[in-house]
């Protein structure tokens, strides 16, 4: 209980007993507080108890605050209401020079009441905000000198032990001075121990860390925790012994799975790979090692040996994720990493498997479902794609990528006419921002201009940069198109440049604008941005598509390099064999407009 709250409670005590009193049953003494200096310490108090009512309600910090004010100036000699000034001084703080009066106060009130262990701990958090190490190193001293508190013991040898980076070498030693005499009540624990090869640590003792964990198992020697902890120490600073612990733990208990996970960090870092691939198989067929551990554990081996492409190593890798996968096969976690890595590794439709499992299993994850859809997309597994990113825009309607990915899953099935309804059908709902609405709008355009309705298509990209004048999918597209049509090709230059400033490393942008260019005529300008577009995709590792090779194609013809040229048609039609323009240039080595 602090003073204030002692006070309060003294006086609603006193006002009880006043109806009890015969009037005049006792003199007045002559230091007893006079009529005005009483009513001003009963207002004080009516708006201390005001304020503590109003905070409780969750009025804000500053309203609190000055409640508190104006008691303080009716009764500025309490000091548990000038501690609770000065607490709030800090916590509402708008400037320095208001924290600093906070934190005066609440030294002060340390300084006078060190017992009061709420303002005191206080006191303490704010000597440490206020980066006063040594300060809080003093104050914990007395804290620890008054209660019997572990947590504050333990703070003041921490704390203090730091004071060795300020010069002050003696600091480590009256640190474990301390922890020594929590050591005498509480024996060798390990959670201990470690605080005090934290301080030897910071003075570079490897004898005595060695000493500190050699005598912490000597106490227990057959607990299992305390050789799982001595391994991990040991791991860092005496690496001779470490598998002496962990093979004791596998003594004590052979399915431990920390300790595997531990032999196959030794092993990993000490560069021994076939060790390391050994432990952690021994690891993951752990069922006491927990899964987050599992899954820390497979992450950093994926991570590590995903670009063996072996068959062996990878035959390995798919082994232990089918083995995770039926031990826990409703992780949706697991699924997507599993998931993940058959994408790196191009295996495409079974990644969409372990996509599909994993948002079964867990459907609010929109992350899972992003993956599972752009799979599908990129498999041209429409009908799955239409199926699932149905049942994502039920789940998540506010979101209208989903609906944008249902529409292509028709697009691409040629179905433009139900494309374009999930779309409009998207664009009814209200709380769409913006940005949303623009980007289905650029959609739709996309489907009207696949659909050889050009006006409804222009008309519709305006629409979307009304809506978003940054949209630079719809920019581009529109750039884009014009250029194709042959329209309005002054407008393609401006949208198209702005792209380009906007990203200039996106290679389909530069192909658009080396397109645009083209059609103005400008082909050595032209042959400057398809170089760069075709340059960005390679680099990139993207495989180049035919629409670009027949562009550089184009303009390498008329930039008079017909060789080069027929080397980008030829290749091009790798890519598109049924396009007649393409086969026609490639017959003939020439160029066609049509």
């Amino acid at each position: 209980m602090n003073l204030r709250t002692h006070r309060i409670i003294l006086i609603i005590l006193a006002l009880c007993l006043v109806g009890t009193l015969t009037v005049g049953a006792k003199k007045k003494q002559k230091d007893a507080p006079t009529w005005e200096q009483r009513a001003k310490t009963n207002l004080s108090d009516y708006l201390y108890m005001e304020a503590v009512r109003q905070n409780a309600l969750g009025v804000s910090p500053e309203v609190y605050l000055r409640h508190l004010e104006m008691a303080n100036d009716l009764d500025s000699a309490d000091p548990g209401l000038q501690a609770e000034l000065s607490y709030f001084r800090c916590v509402v703080s708008a400037d320095s020079v208001m924290w600093n009066k906070g934190y005066r106060g609440l030294q002060k009130h340390f300084n006078e009441f060190p017992d009061d262990y709420y303002y005191s701990m206080t006191y303490v958090t704010a000597a440490r905000q206020e980066g006063d190490i040594r300060e809080v190193v003093r104050a914990e001293r007395i804290l620890d000198s008054i209660f019997n508190k572990t947590d504050i013991t333990l703070k003041y040898a921490a704390d203090l032990a730091t004071l060795y980076q300020y010069g002050d070498t003696t600091a480590p030693g009256r640190a474990l001075e301390i922890l020594n005499r929590l050591e005498s009540g509480y024996g060798k624990e390990p959670w201990l121990v470690s605080r005090k090869i934290r301080v030897h640590a910071m003075v570079a003792d490897t004898a005595s860390i060695i000493n500190e964990i050699t005598t912490a198992v000597e106490a227990a020697p057959n607990s299992v925790d305390r050789n799982i902890f001595a391994a991990s120490i040991a791991m860092l600073f005496d690496k001779d012994n470490a598998l002496k612990y962990l093979d004791r733990v596998a003594e004590l208990d052979s399915t431990d799975g920390r300790a595997y996970y531990l032999r196959s960090e030794y092993y990993r870092n000490n560069g021994d790979s076939i060790g390391y691939d050994r432990e952690v198989f021994n690891a993951l067929r752990q069922e006491s090692l927990d899964f987050d551990t599992k899954m820390e554990l497979l992450n950093g081996y994926v991570r590590e040996l995903y670009t063996d492409t072996t068959e062996v190593v990878q035959t390995r890798i798919r082994d232990l994720f089918d083995f995770l996968a039926e031990k826990h096969p409703h992780e949706p976690e697991l699924r997507s990493l599993y998931g993940s890595y058959l994408m790196t590794v191009h295996k495409q439709a079974e990644a969409a498997e372990q996509f599909q499992y994993a948002v079964d299993a867990d459907p609010s994850d929109s992350e899972y479902w992003g993956a599972l859809l752009s799979i599908y997309l990129q498999t041209a597994q429409y009908d799955k794609l239409i199926e699932q990113a149905n049942r994502a825009k039920t789940l998540f309607p506010d979101n209208a990528w989903y609906a944008i990915m249902e529409s292509l899953g028709y697009h691409n099935t040629d179905n433009i006419p139900q494309a374009i309804a999930v779309v409009e059908k998207s664009l009814e709902n209200l709380t769409l921002s913006d940005t949303q609405r623009s980007s289905l709008l650029q959609t739709i355009a996309d489907f009207y201009y696949a659909d050889n309705q050009n006006d409804k298509a222009f008309e519709n990209y305006n629409k979307a940069l009304e809506l978003d004048p940054t949209n630079i999918m719809a920019m581009n597209n529109m750039a884009y198109h014009l250029a194709c049509s042959g329209t309005d090709l002054e407008r393609a230059l401006e949208l198209s440049e702005y792209t380009i400033k906007s990203q200039p490393s996106n290679p389909t942008y530069l192909d658009t604008y080396a397109w645009v260019l083209f059609q103005l005529k400008d082909y050595q300008q032209a042959k400057k941005y398809i170089d760069m577009a075709i340059e960005l995709t390679e680099t990139s590792d993207d495989e180049l598509s035919a629409e670009m090779l027949e562009h550089a194609g184009d303009i390498y013809f008329l930039t008079g390099d017909p060789d080069q040229a027929l080397k980008f048609w030829e290749k091009a039609l790798e890519g598109d064999p049924e396009n007649p323009l393409l086969q026609k240039k490639v017959q003939h080595k020439t160029f066609f407009f049509k």
